[in-house]
């Protein structure tokens, strides 16, 4: 008799952990699904969509080069929308946007007072002289694929944006 009481209230016990398992997964599922209706973002930042208006949240690599040498853009700068944070030359883009005209890669070299155009970054314009005596001319690509766009590139979500000057 004692061996199948002690056998029964293993099963009870196995039940009540089921039971208990199952209902962790349902309170998990909607949390997720909560999260995303919610418009809810990364960190805990809430950002409500207005007619017309969309919340973003996108990250994106940017690389600068000099005649080879690398060069990094402020950190901690920008506007609440266009910003870096700790990481130079990481673009962080959260807020709403009325469209890409909004994050555009001269948008955010503005808010973060750099300088930059067609033919300049920082104060090296086209027809600058290397170290080598070699005049160069700036190059831009994202994600491998050259570009003309530069300041009128929208940004979007883990691009790899490249400017080269070079001869």
């Amino acid at each position: 008799m004692k061996k199948s009481v002690r056998r029964s209230g293993r099963v009870f016990v196995w039940i009540i952990a089921a039971i208990a398992a199952l209902g962790m997964a349902v309170l998990l599922g909607y949390g997720v699904w909560y999260y995303k209706a919610s418009g809810v973002e990364q960190h805990g930042v809430e950002l409500k969509e207005r007619p017309g208006f969309r919340a973003v949240h996108l990250h994106a690599a940017l690389y600068i080069a000099v005649c080879g040498q690398e060069r990094k853009v402020p950190v901690n700068r920008g506007t609440a929308l266009l910003h870096t944070h700790r990481d130079a030359n990481r673009i962080h883009i959260e807020g709403a946007i009325a469209g890409p005209q909004d994050v555009t890669l001269g948008k955010f070299m503005e808010a973060l007072d750099v300088p930059f155009g067609r033919d300049y970054v920082f104060e090296v314009r086209n027809g600058s002289a290397c170290p080598d005596g070699q005049s160069g001319t700036w190059k831009m690509s994202v994600n491998g694929v050259q570009g003309e766009e530069f300041g009128s590139y929208a940004i979007n979500d883990s691009d790899v944006i490249e400017l080269r000057f070079n001869p």
